[in-house]
């Protein structure tokens, strides 16, 4: 198998010594493949994946298994440059996990993490390259205080970003971190604390072309108009705000009266019960 190159290879419920002989098969092929897909119902078989000694381009694991377990550490042997793409589905991470993994992950153009834990400002300065964040939490660890002045994180080719149920790093109950992405098109945040995790984005490079634009059920500080204000371009062609306070009724207004939001395709605008 010495000259031997996959383009893909997808995986599905093996045990950890299956992966092992697996990896002894592919020892004399190339390491370089442009999907490793692995998808289990038994979350310990996936700290034998790094047997198999590839470095993908795009790295997908789904963890079925009702427990979830902490993935990064585990697989930091399949992390390279080559990576563009990591999405790893029910795994938990921690402070630890993004600061010291962070730096493995700079090229990637892609990433998707479900599970639960925290953003670690960090690790977003390492990913310059990044074009997507998916970030779905289901069990929110709390937020860290950061104790130093916020960081400044640059993601120029930043084009969509979501959230759900991730808190947002604070310092002294504001955001710890400034985001810069000029380039963003896509922007949902769904149960998160909205209001801080727009401050992140609103300063002087505050995104100018957003397309679509979401927050569903927003906790935390009350989301005001002030707000959103650097975020309703005149690019926008999808808005929707979901149990929200009755205080955006004049913004639902100006909508409705063609003030703002002239290129809007679809609009979904509802309030909580007072």
């Amino acid at each position: 198998m010495a000259n031997c190159h996959f383009e893909a290879i997808k995986l599905y419920n093996l045990f950890a010594n299956d992966l092992l002989r697996l990896g002894k098969i592919l020892r004399y092929a190339s390491p370089t493949v442009k999907t490793l897909y692995y998808e289990t119902t038994e979350c310990s078989s996936i700290h034998a994946l790094a047997s198999l000694g590839l470095k993908p381009e795009s790295l997908i694991i789904r963890n079925e298994d009702p427990q979830i377990d902490r993935l990064f550490g585990v697989l930091t042997p399949l992390f390279g440059p080559t990576l563009r793409t990591l999405s790893l589905h029910r795994s938990t991470f921690n402070t630890l996990d993004l600061k010291h993994h962070g730096r493995l992950l700079g090229s990637l153009t892609s990433l998707s993490l479900t599970g639960s834990g925290f953003i670690y400002p960090r690790m977003l300065y390492d990913i310059e390259t990044i074009e997507e964040i998916i970030l779905d939490f289901d069990e929110a660890i709390r937020a860290p205080d950061v104790s130093h002045i916020p960081w400044v994180v640059p993601l120029p080719y930043l084009r969509v970003f979501k959230l759900r149920g991730v808190p947002c790093p604070t310092q002294s109950n504001l955001p710890a971190l400034s985001i810069h992405a000029p380039m963003l098109h896509t922007f949902h945040l769904d149960s998160t604390a909205a209001a801080l995790w727009l401050l992140t984005f609103s300063g002087v490079h505050a995104p100018t072309a957003i397309v679509d634009f979401r927050v569903d059920k927003p906790t935390g500080p009350v989301m005001s108009l002030s707000h959103l204000q650097p975020f309703l371009c005149d690019t926008i062609e999808s808005f929707a705000l979901t149990s929200v306070s009755h205080d955006l009724d004049p913004l639902l207004h100006d909508i409705h009266a063609g003030y703002i939001l002239p290129r809007r395709k679809h609009l979904e605008f509802t309030f909580h019960d007072a």
